[in-house]
């Protein structure tokens, strides 16, 4: 009996092992394939994982591309979406908002497009 109870115990430790490995392959990879900037009619929304927010074009007080970026330094007020190190400043009712998306200029263009007709 007790040989039995030690089987299931290795059993249900590699099960657990092999969850949190899972766990650890799979979020990365969510955080990477589920981040997108997405502009329709008058919105832009930005999605990263579990995190989104829409922004009306016409609630952006300014946008800029962006040159000084750390990926290790947290900022207080900022919502941080970017990916990578080329970014995009978006200002949004007092909060700044980071994207980069991967074609920058034309999502600039999209942008300024899309809040000039509206």
């Amino acid at each position: 009996m007790s040989v039995l109870l030690l089987r299931n115990a290795g059993f249900a430790l590699m099960a657990i092992q092999i969850g949190l490995v899972a766990l650890a392959v799979a979020m990365p990879l969510w955080l990477v394939f589920g981040t997108s900037y997405r502009v329709s009619g008058s919105t832009l929304t930005v999605t990263m994982a579990f995190r989104r927010e829409r922004i009306p074009l016409a609630e952006i007080t300014d946008i800029r591309p962006s040159s000084q970026r750390s990926i290790w330094a947290w900022q207080p007020g900022v919502d941080d979406f970017a990916l990578g190190t080329q970014v995009v400043e978006i200002d949004w009712r007092g909060r700044l908002v980071l994207v980069s998306p991967v074609r920058q200029g034309d999502f600039l263009v999209a942008i300024d497009t899309r809040n000039s007709v509206g």
